[in-house]
């Protein structure tokens, strides 16, 4: 007898999986799918800080073109990047959990 392994074409041979290997591939899945989420609130988060600075320093030029103005500005400014954070916290709330 050949010591082959018998298969079906194009299929590939079985091999039994322990419970500790499913159990390895379930953390590693996990793991990437944790790094994942974690990557993509770091860039929501970096992005966000740098719009909040853009919005600053828009703010900052506008006030010295109408120093009269600043009030108005600064609650303009303070509006958005509130906006901009409740933005992240629900970004991170909907793919964190």
């Amino acid at each position: 007898m050949s010591r082959e392994v018998a298969r079906r074409p194009g299929v590939a041979p079985s091999r039994r999986r322990s419970p500790y290997d499913l159990q390895i591939e379930a953390i590693h899945g996990a793991t990437g799918v944790q790094v994942t989420i974690d990557r993509a609130i770091t860039g929501v988060g970096e992005q966000a800080m740098f719009d909040v600075v853009q919005v600053k320093r828009t703010q900052r030029e506008l006030e010295q073109l109408c120093p009269d103005a600043s009030a108005e500005l600064n609650l303009i400014a303070s509006t958005t990047c509130m906006s901009i954070a409740r933005s992240i916290a629900r970004f991170g709330f909907d793919i964190g959990g």
